[in-house]
């Protein structure tokens, strides 16, 4: 059987995050009348590369689920900066 890692949360603290929108009580703030607006933005691309590199030095996955996994992030790279170059 596989170990499971959560190399995910090893270079950041996210705990804490529900606990600080409860208490901004962003919940409660509407900008666009009556209809909830929420943003949620997280960096999935650099943290798939933990997980990519947890991968490669742990050697899990055959060379092809990596190499596969690797064009994956790499496009949610340029999808990424794409978007934010608007």
């Amino acid at each position: 059987m596989a170990e499971r890692t959560f190399c995910t949360m090893c270079d950041e603290d996210i705990s804490r995050g529900g606990a600080l929108l409860a208490k901004k009580m962003q919940f409660r703030l509407v900008a666009m009348g009556q209809r909830p607006l929420s943003i949620i933005r997280s960096d999935s691309t650099k943290k798939s590369r933990i997980i990519y590199e947890a991968a490669m030095k742990a050697r899990i996955g055959s060379e092809e689920d990596r190499a596969d996994f690797k064009r994956w992030i790499d496009a949610m790279e340029l999808y990424g900066d794409a978007m934010e170059a608007g």
